[in-house]
């Protein structure tokens, strides 16, 4: 199933209510060109890539530069390192390869974290226990990733926080994909349920089963697909809890600790950008001011699947596209 652009179907309304000329690309429909009345363009995608500056998005992107900044700003970040794929450690005579890589993760501990160092969406990140597991994630990286980070694993729940103009949208707990044992369904048969609740929120995302970090969780905890699970048995199919994987989430913007806002609303200052995600590992509920982490700044926070939650969800989301929709035509004035 091919996914479809949230944004851009309302970026055409307000551009019909407004009655100005929008053009979108026809094939995949996640680009839109705006025509104003005095015949100025204004682009969108469905990343929203018009709101912050260039210079501060492409820091954000880059994990490994944004943390840097943000640990010598004094915020607490997650500890890690960049490595590089073989071939490009060649190009750049460098000799942080995977055995260097390896190396690291002994020093800090096991289990630690791999990740891409400027892909979204939770796309090829690893919760590693041994080096087997550390070879088959490298495997998997070194095809379509140069760079990647190694992490220290932090204990905590996974929040994101969204800002946007020093205001915070919308708050919420992002829980793992995983499924809950009935005593008598499959672990495949429990996946399938899974994508059919997805598909009645009206979430596009299919879950991949031959997903090479599903059959490590599973080979690790001596499960596998044919697997019965027991009654009330939750088991975990991907460490990481990004929604566009499959991950479940938690609204928690009304009960969320101020601490916690005050935290992500800063960083979005220090950072430069105007709309942002800040993913903190928060010990505890959230409600409470606990030990927190930032993890991650995303630049581009997707609201797709925080939107399907239920009706004020979604009105908190096209409510905050039609600041971004005003603000992209006013800038032309």
């Amino acid at each position: 199933m091919m996914k479809s652009s949230f944004v851009i179907p309302l970026f055409e309304r307000y551009a019909r209510e407004r009655g100005i000329e929008i053009c979108i690309e026809p094939r995949y429909g996640f680009v839109a060109q705006l025509t104003l009345s005095d015949g100025k363009k204004r682009y969108v995608s469905t990343h929203i890539d018009c709101v912050n500056g260039a210079g501060a998005t492409e820091i954000a992107r880059d994990k490994t530069y944004s943390l840097y900044f943000l640990k010598k700003m004094g915020y607490s970040v997650s500890e890690g390192r960049a490595f590089f794929s073989q071939g490009y450690a060649d190009y750049l005579g460098s000799d942080r390869t995977a055995t260097a890589a390896w190396q690291y993760a002994c020093e800090i501990g096991l289990p630690v974290i791999v990740k891409p160092n400027s892909k979204s969406q939770g796309r090829g990140v690893w919760k590693i226990h041994s080096q087997q597991e550390f070879d088959a994630a490298l495997h998997d990286l070194d095809a379509w990733v140069d760079i990647y980070r190694i992490e220290q694993f932090c204990e905590g729940r996974d929040y994101r926080i969204v800002v946007y103009d020093g205001n915070i949208v919308c708050a919420y707990e992002r829980i793992p994909l995983s499924i809950c044992g009935n005593g008598h369904s499959t672990v495949k048969e429990l996946i399938e349920e899974k994508e059919k609740s997805f598909q009645h929120m009206n979430r596009s995302i299919d879950v991949n089963i031959h997903d090479r970090r599903i059959q490590w969780s599973l080979k690790r905890n001596v499960l596998s697909l044919d697997t019965i699970l027991k009654q009330g048995r939750v088991f975990m199919l991907l460490s990481n809890a990004n929604l566009s994987s499959g991950g479940d989430m938690r609204d928690v913007t009304d009960g969320i600790h101020e601490t916690y806002i005050q935290t992500a609303r800063r960083c979005a200052r220090d950072m430069g950008l105007q709309l942002c995600g800040i993913d903190l590992l928060i010990d505890g509920d959230g409600a409470d001011e606990k030990a927190s982490t930032i993890i991650e700044v995303n630049a581009g926070p997707g609201l797709a699947h925080y939107a399907s939650l239920g009706d004020d969800q979604r009105t908190r989301v096209e409510t905050l596209y039609r600041k971004i929709f005003e603000s992209l035509i006013a800038s032309s004035s």
